[in-house]
């Protein structure tokens, strides 16, 4: 998946972060309540799936949301 696709993604879900509770919105919220750009939360938090995937793909291990 290309970095803009993620960045689409993220950008999605932070205009929707209201109509779920899970990991994700909440760091979303954590970093509008520190006053952060827009654009720099949804990087940020394309980022931090991004990484979350590359853990994934190189462990060869389920998603545990609770320790992400």
């Amino acid at each position: 998946m290309s970095g803009t696709l993620m960045i689409h993604g993220m950008r999605s879900a932070f205009y929707n972060r209201k109509k779920r509770e899970n990991g994700v919105t909440a760091f979303m919220e954590r970093l509008v309540e520190r006053g952060m750009h827009t654009n720099k939360i949804v990087v940020a938090s394309a980022n931090k799936a991004a990484r979350i995937i590359w853990a994934i793909l190189i462990t060869n291990t389920l998603f545990q949301p609770l320790s992400a």
